[in-house]
């Protein structure tokens, strides 16, 4: 597979419901994995606005060699979405609320499980992260349903233990994902 560049001016945006486990974990991570600074935000389907990251995040955060510490949640809005090169939810209801505020974006809206699964199939590629993408929202409906509903689990209001399964899952599917975002 062709390794593919986050243009300049593109972005992520990771959802996820309140915006204080997952997408800043993951928007965190990823920022550290790629040196990408801003180029990867985060906001949720019903963001907590100015909420920091909740403890168990950025207490794995930091064991990772990262933080989330200057994290404040807010709302997912449909210029977000409109602005992001890629969105990628934590589940399909964030990629469904996202489609739903921006519908012609559906083609760059994943969730976190399908993306990285079109990848390890071969079904996202392209030397270009728009070619990555058409050729990943082509492929998507061939996925079985469980791979296009599989989620991240919320560890939100739980044990240290959830949110460690929450980030090993992440940074499973972002490791599949880097090669084409660098």
């Amino acid at each position: 597979m062709t390794s593919t560049v986050l243009p300049a001016s593109g972005r992520v945006l990771m959802i996820c419901t309140g915006n204080i486990c997952r997408s800043p974990y993951a928007e965190h991570s990823l920022r550290a994995l790629l040196d990408v600074g801003d180029a990867v935000t985060s906001a949720g389907t019903h963001g907590l606005r100015g909420w920091p990251a909740d403890e168990g995040a950025e207490e794995i955060a930091r064991a990772r060699g990262f933080s989330c510490a200057s994290h404040a949640a807010r709302q997912v809005t449909a210029q977000l979405v409109a602005d992001a090169s890629l969105v990628l939810g934590m589940s399909a209801d964030h990629r469904s609320f996202c489609t739903n505020l921006v519908p012609e974006a559906a083609g760059r809206i994943f969730t976190l499980h399908e993306l990285a699964e079109l990848v390890r199939l071969g079904a996202a590629r392209g030397s270009a992260l728009e070619d990555v993408l058409a050729s990943a929202h082509e492929a998507r409906e061939g996925l079985p349903r469980e791979v296009r509903v599989r989620k991240v689990a919320d560890p939100f209001g739980q044990t240290l233990s959830a949110f460690e399964r929450m980030a090993d899952d992440i940074d499973a599917q972002l490791e599949v994902l880097a090669p084409v975002l660098r």
